[in-house]
């Protein structure tokens, strides 16, 4: 009896260790759903590049992936639309991030890991879908489509250390890599400089475009 006791309690400790370096492995450093904004304001805590440029929005206006409310970027003839968040920093790390392009007002978008203002890592999706990374600063070809009219989670890792960073989405609870080797490289230009801002945008047009994004997460790791 105390044998067996012995050994549940051996079980208990080494469950309760790796519980514990698993959540030291892994720290949530901010997440929004913007469930706590008020529709037709900017959202709380973000910085957009120009007013008019974010916008929270309901499920009256585009399909909610979680909960109830989105925000909606909106460009302009001179500027893209973008909101930009400063997270502290980040040097081993993983954003999250859903997005969706309305094929009747679709738009290039960005999202990027930045210092302040310089983007160190960060993917391009077209208008269409087509993802591109800017690997070492430097846009790449088209690597995967993510189609019009739908949600996509996007996940970006990053390693400051070895100045690496790879793409992913996910679809039907499975993590897909869009990277491919080695990785994507930070922009060089930047070396030294650690990451602590993220940012979304949807490109400057003649004509208003638009994009949504939800459920924004960072990780440190």
């Amino acid at each position: 009896m105390k044998r067996a006791m012995l050994l549940t309690s051996v079980v208990f400790t080494i469950v309760l260790c790796i519980a514990a370096v698993c959540s030291a492995a892994e720290t949530l450093v901010m997440a929004d759903s913007f469930e706590g904004d008020t529709a037709g304001k900017p959202p709380a805590g973000w910085v957009p590049n120009f007013d008019g440029a974010a916008t929270v929005v309901g499920a009256d206006t585009v399909s909610i992936p979680d909960g109830k409310m989105a925000v909606r970027l909106l460009n302009s003839t001179s500027a893209n639309g973008e909101i930009e968040k400063n997270v502290g920093e980040v040097k081993k790390g993983r954003l999250v991030v859903w997005f969706y392009q309305p094929s009747s007002s679709r738009e290039n978008i960005n999202i990027e890991v930045r210092n302040g203002k310089d983007r160190l890592i960060g993917v391009f999706v077209t208008g269409s879908g087509n993802v591109r990374l800017r690997d070492a600063g430097v846009q790449s070809g088209n690597i995967k489509n993510l189609p019009n009219d739908r949600w996509h989670e996007f996940v970006m890792e990053w390693d400051f250390d070895t100045q690496i960073f790879r793409v992913f989405h996910i679809e039907g609870g499975q993590k897909i890599e869009i990277t491919s080797g080695d990785g994507a490289k930070f922009d060089p230009q930047f070396e030294g400089k650690i990451p602590d801002t993220i940012a979304m945008n949807v490109s400057k047009r003649e004509e208003p475009k638009e994009a949504f994004f939800d459920n924004v997460q960072v990780f440190s790791f």
